[in-house]
């Protein structure tokens, strides 16, 4: 059931009874924990091969760095409703003459890919890691 609470959703194969000292806590700095049992597929065929839908886990990257990675999770804007694609910042910026806008393929360029599917919008340096989105041309490209 969608919400307007901020939380975490932690997303488990199975779940397992644990004794109170190995359990996730129901918040943690006020933001609501939830752990989920829910069964995935993974992708069929190689992550390197084009594909008609995007999902997590298969090669993209940055045509004009020439930067390849793994493609992170799908999330949603909460404001304007948009979907984006998540991935780390080396894998969608990945070098200071990145900029908004860049093409982003699937498969990432060093996986030969050289077609870009979508455009880089923004990324954020919250931590040390930091995160890149992007939005794709064609919202049916999202699973």
């Amino acid at each position: 059931m969608r919400t307007a609470r901020l939380s975490v959703r932690l997303h488990m194969n199975r779940k397992q009874r644990l004794s109170v000292d190995q359990r996730l806590p129901n918040r943690i700095d006020g933001i609501d924990l939830d752990v989920l049992e829910i069964g995935y597929s993974p992708h069929t065929g190689t992550p390197c091969a084009p594909r008609r839908l995007v999902q997590p886990g298969l090669s993209v990257g940055n045509l004009k760095q020439r930067i390849t990675g793994t493609l992170g999770p799908t999330v949603r804007d909460l404001t304007t409703q948009e979907r984006y694609l998540l991935s780390n910042w080396h894998v969608l910026c990945g070098g200071p003459e990145e900029s908004v806008g860049d093409a982003i393929s699937q498969p990432g360029p060093t996986d030969l890919g050289s077609s870009p599917l979508m455009r880089r919008r923004n990324w954020s340096d919250g931590s040390a890691c930091g995160s890149s989105s992007m939005l794709p041309s064609d919202g049916s490209l999202m699973t």
